[in-house]
């Protein structure tokens, strides 16, 4: 039987019930999911297509999803210039036969021939009768839409057939913008699943692109039995909507080493960095090198690695991944430096709970010396992020920073520049359950719990979007879909909305501006204005053509409209909602196939920048979702 990757132990060690910090199962401190989350339906599982009387040998219990597999980093020897993708899927024993197999292929396009893998590998998980099987396919287009499908054969009949589609990476160093979701502590079994399916099913109607999954992914002890609450398609059918399509990159957390990590090496699978091959970098000796996952997605550089060394109090090994880290991230000439992982270094309560490693003192000098723009972590169930923490200070010299010796900038909340620092953002809220960290740390900037002092806090997730600008970070509701402390769901900061959880690191040497009209705001009279640049002036502006593709067209005007003011067509009174109200106020403004040469504004009717109030906008507006009343 053939092996996708060779495993590797954690050192031998298995996290016991002593190891798990205070707090992870203390359900008096927590809020229970099914206290937040909406009650939802499972769905039905996948249809059978033909029936045959051979005994069967394979039932699909997973049903088949992208990973990006052990791709290379740009630059390496064993980087050809192209992209891969590895599908992957889960069986179990269905009978005695031994006359199943899997065909596995995939086009670009309808009218492209199929292209069929060579090999399909196989790991048996020692767990039951359930076995993972993958693909891999190499030498992919950058940003090309591709399709595939996975046959199950029985003597040549096809039982099931499953087929999707997914797009590959943009190309490294492509300043396309891009938006991706990321949220720690999520999927567990039984009647709190609930909480992790309402994340997923707002996740598949946002414009993420893929998934970064902070550590917990599979609770309450990391087997094979609790990561049916993540893949399972009739326990989580959101999670199946969204999985055959989008890569979740995972970070492995202490949850997951409860069962020594092999399950989920098992199911996920993730670039395996080797020094002087695929990477400028390797993890230390006897790491499982699938923690250590790096990979580029545009101009943005991701790497993760194993934080459980805190838990553990292991400071030597901190000091050796602290030396991957740097060297993985020295190498990288991406715009933006992005870590994520499971344990907070600032912030969390739970760091009290290992105060005899140097976790703190390890990571922060490291990190700011390789220029890190942002830390993603999970662990604490909860939601907050840091001023930009520029380095420590150890005034009284006992070699143990405090909260007070954390060195940080302080200025607004919710805009920082790139190069002031390291901002850390705890996205713990993926549906577990909610703690009660108090926070009130002076370089804390904003956070949400259950403790009474800080904001109000509820399962979603972080939606980043990165252009060459900005890394914009927005608070997503499980529950609704919006910016957590949007009141009036307009999506932006109104003045009275203390609360509202975004905040962005904006990049100094960046060009691109949407403030096209140069007020000083981004509203939706920037839309009026890039309109007025291609209907009525019909000239580029480099400073406004926000995709970077050489020109100032619709597609810019989509971007400022979706990406940055978040705004459905029609939403002529800004409100955050597409009603009658909005038909009210553009009529009253009587612009409608006026056949004067005036121009016409958003808020006066005009969503599709022809500088004008027609039928096609009007189409345009119930197709993006109008609401009666």
């Amino acid at each position: 039987m053939r092996t996708r990757r060779p495993w590797r132990s954690v050192t031998g060690e298995v996290l016991e019930t002593r190891h798990l910090l205070a707090g992870d199962l203390d359900v008096a401190r927590e809020l229970p999911a099914a206290c937040i989350a909406p009650q939802l339906t499972p769905a039905a599982a996948p249809t059978t297509f033909a029936a045959t009387p051979v005994e069967p040998q394979y039932r699909v219990s997973y049903p088949p999803r992208v990973q990006l597999g052990n791709a290379p980093l740009p630059g390496t020897s064993a980087f050809d210039g192209k992209d891969q993708i590895e599908i992957i899927w889960q069986t179990v024993k269905a009978g005695e036969g031994v006359d199943d197999s899997f065909v596995v292929r995939i086009r670009s396009g309808s009218n492209e021939p199929w292209v069929t893998a060579e090999i399909i590998e196989q790991i048996d998980t020692n767990f039951v009768s359930r076995i993972m099987h993958s693909a891999v396919f190499r030498g992919l287009e950058w940003n090309r839409s591709y399709e595939y499908e996975v046959l199950h054969l029985r003597l040549g009949e096809i039982v099931d057939q499953y087929d999707a589609r997914f797009n590959t990476r943009l190309a490294p160093g492509d300043p396309t913008a891009f938006t991706f979701a990321a949220y720690g502590d999520s999927a567990v079994p039984g009647a709190d699943i609930v909480g992790f399916r309402a994340v997923q099913g707002q996740i598949n109607e946002s414009n993420a692109a893929f998934s970064v999954l902070l550590g917990d992914n599979i609770y309450d002890f990391g087997n094979h039995n609790d990561a049916d609450a993540r893949f399972d398609p009739v326990l989580n059918p959101e999670a199946a909507r969204w999985t055959p399509s989008h890569i979740d990159y995972f970070a492995i957390g202490n949850h997951e080493l409860f069962s020594g990590g092999k399950p989920s090496l098992d199911l996920f699978s993730m670039p395996q960095p080797v020094a002087g091959v695929n990477a400028f970098a390797e993890p230390p000796t006897g790491e499982p090198l699938e923690f250590y996952g790096s990979f580029d997605y545009g101009d943005v550089h991701f790497v993760t690695w194993n934080s459980n060394s805190a838990e553990l109090l292991k400071d030597e090994l901190l000091a050796q991944q602290m030396d991957f880290l740097t060297a993985n991230l020295a190498a990288s000439q991406a715009t933006w430096k992005i870590v994520y992982m499971h344990h907070p270094f600032v912030g969390s309560m739970k760091l009290d709970l290992y105060s005899n490693t140097h976790y703190v003192e390890a990571i922060v000098p490291r990190l700011v010396e390789a220029g890190v723009d942002l830390v993603l972590v999970g662990d604490s169930h909860t939601y907050a992020w840091t001023y930009p923490i520029t380095g420590l200070d150890d005034r009284d010299g006992n070699q143990k920073i405090s909260k007070d010796e954390v060195v940080f900038k302080q200025g607004s909340p919710f805009e920082f520049t790139k190069g002031d620092g390291v901002v850390q953002l705890i996205s713990g809220v993926g549906g577990r359950n909610l703690r009660n960290d108090p926070f009130g740390q002076p370089y804390m900037a904003q956070a949400h719990s259950a403790y009474a002092t800080t904001l109000p806090v509820e399962f979603g997730f972080a939606e980043v979007r990165a252009s060459p600008d900005a890394l914009v970070v927005k608070y997503r509701s499980a529950a609704t879909g919006q910016i957590v402390g949007d009141t009036n769901g307009n999506g932006r900061r109104d003045p009275d909305e203390v609360t509202f959880a975004e905040f962005r690191i904006q990049s100094p040497a960046s060009p691109i501006s949407p403030d096209v009209n140069r007020d000083g705001a981004v509203d939706s009279l920037d839309l009026d204005a890039i309109c007025r640049l291609m209907v009525v002036e019909r000239r580029y502006d480099a400073q406004h053509d926000l995709n970077l593709d050489q020109r100032v067209d619709l597609t810019d005007h989509e971007l400022l409209r979706r990406e940055y003011l978040d705004l459905k067509a029609g939403d002529a009174n800004l409100d955050g909602r597409v009603n009658s109200a909005d038909l009210v106020q553009v009529f009253q403004a009587g612009r409608f196939e006026a056949s004067d040469e005036l121009f016409t504004t958003w808020q006066e009717g005009d969503w599709n920048c022809d500088g004008k109030f027609g039928s096609s906008d009007l189409v345009r507006l119930f197709v993006s979702g109008y609401e009666e009343g």
